[in-house]
């Protein structure tokens, strides 16, 4: 499956569930893309201004993995991958 999504301007694009793969494309140029897995997900806003996009947390179990097919960029965000176990075998930046 692959997924191509193009968040501009600072958007947000988050991938949240008890098991979340990426094989695809995901680009948040001034935002954030986030891969986070586990029974419960806890997004929060930063109280401080250094900090940019959402403070993600998660509970037991869960597995994110970007795949060696899977390319998740932010040029001028970030990009936050969370979960018992990540792999990160694609490409982020």
């Amino acid at each position: 499956q692959t997924l191509k999504s193009d968040a501009t301007g600072g958007g947000r694009i988050a991938l949240l569930g008890q098991q979340v793969e990426n094989a695809g494309t995901i680009e948040s140029p001034g935002g954030q893309a986030i891969l986070a897995a586990g029974e419960k997900v806890y997004l929060q806003a930063s109280e401080d201004p250094e900090l940019r996009g959402l403070l993600v947390e998660v509970d037991v179990g869960g597995k994110a993995w970007n795949q060696a097919t899977g390319e998740t960029s932010s040029t001028l965000g970030n990009v936050t991958m969370v979960g018992l176990a990540v792999n990160q075998d694609g490409r982020a930046s």
